[in-house]
């Protein structure tokens, strides 16, 4: 099923939103599979309560063929709060769910690569979904402001005025 496409801003958005899902088609096949739902309870102590719970939420949804903003901005969100500094032994986890084996020289080496390139994929996306039309994520970047000819600006970061 395909997203929602109301609110991407560009094809670099939607192929971003694309490569964030197949990282996650690696571990499992999403909610309810028995092996995604044990990769959600082991990562658990690594993540805060609201960022386990935004994630589990967004992938709930994904399950349900829900392929919106708001799942969208859950999913990449949830990517960046729980991955983008994997702890080793966190990185050893995704080691053992993006089919590493023995041969692994670096104990951990696939799950950051895995956190590095899912985290790679979040920022275009949680972005997108912070600047959207809709507003309804926009307050957590603040100076924000909607997308405008298909690119974002930031308020404050244009050169001053000299007068």
């Amino acid at each position: 099923m395909p997203w929602d496409e109301k609110w991407l801003i560009s094809n670099e958005v939607a192929d971003a939103l694309d490569q964030l899902d197949a990282h996650y088609a690696l571990l499992g096949d999403g909610i309810g599979d028995p092996q995604f739902d044990a990769f959600l309870r082991d990562i658990e102590p690594y993540q805060t309560r609201r960022a386990g719970t935004v994630l589990r939420s967004a992938l709930q949804s994904l399950a349900a063929r829900g392929r919106t903003e708001h799942t969208a901005y859950g999913l990449s969100w949830g990517s960046l709060v729980s991955f983008l500094e994997p702890a080793p032994a966190l990185a050893e986890i995704l080691d053992s769910y993006c089919l590493a084996d023995d041969a692994v020289v670096r104990p951990g080496s696939l799950g950051r690569e895995w956190a590095r390139r899912t985290c790679e994929a979040a920022w275009p996306v949680w972005l997108a979904a912070c600047a959207s039309e809709s507003g309804r994520h926009r307050r957590l970047l603040g100076t924000l402001p909607p997308v405008t000819t298909g690119r974002l600006r930031l308020r404050g970061l244009e050169p001053h005025d000299r007068r």
